[in-house]
């Protein structure tokens, strides 16, 4: 399969809710990712003029999270965007995983997982892929990555330590927050990777 091809899965969640994973560019409803942007709730991302913010969403794998039951007028499917992925990637050996995140009102849900479940598969599709990476906070997201994408901490210097004599990564307070729960790079090897587990 051409890993540049849109895909799409869809989940019925009790009742009548149905949601949909794409990864179809066309869906992607850019101010609904610019708007979390400028959000808290993707507090390591800053605004984007709506041409950078495209430019960006255009030379990635974006992975869009859609309520389908809900409807509205703005968007050509009638989908109402409620999370995000992006991979950054050369669509071959190596993937970026950022910019993950579900809105408010539909966390506690299974979404996010269900998401990183999508952005698994995908992943797992490409035979001659070395290595995802990426980066996250808080133990429930370490847990996450680790059980639904196989993800691993690389034991990389922590966010606070020196590296090499600059700065200290992760900006204010090392990037530690007041419960001490600093950055985790995480990655996982894929199967072009002399590391690679099956």
């Amino acid at each position: 399969m051409n890993p540049k091809e849109p895909r799409l899965w869809t989940l019925s969640s009790g009742g009548d809710q149905t949601f949909i994973c794409s990864t179809d560019r066309a869906h992607i409803q850019d101010h609904q990712v610019g708007a979390a942007f400028a959000s808290d709730l993707v507090w390591w991302a800053k605004p984007l003029s709506p041409a950078q913010l495209a430019i960006c969403l255009d030379n990635s794998l974006c992975f869009g999270l859609y309520d389908a039951t809900t409807t509205t007028t703005t968007t050509t499917t009638g989908w109402n965007m409620v999370g995000f992925a992006r991979v950054i990637t050369d669509y071959v050996t190596f993937a970026y995983l950022t910019d993950v995140y579900v809105l408010e009102g539909f966390q506690g849900k299974g979404l996010g997982r269900w998401m990183m479940r999508c952005v698994d598969e995908t992943l797992k599709g490409w035979p001659d892929l070395r290595r995802c990476v990426l980066f996250t906070k808080g133990a429930s997201n370490v847990r996450l990555y680790e059980e639904v994408m196989g993800m691993m901490d690389v034991n990389a210097p922590k966010v606070g330590a020196k590296v090499e004599g600059k700065e200290e990564v992760g900006g204010p307070n090392g990037g530690k927050e007041e419960n001490g729960e600093g950055l985790v790079i995480m990655q996982k090897f894929g199967r072009a990777s002399p590391y690679y587990v099956g």
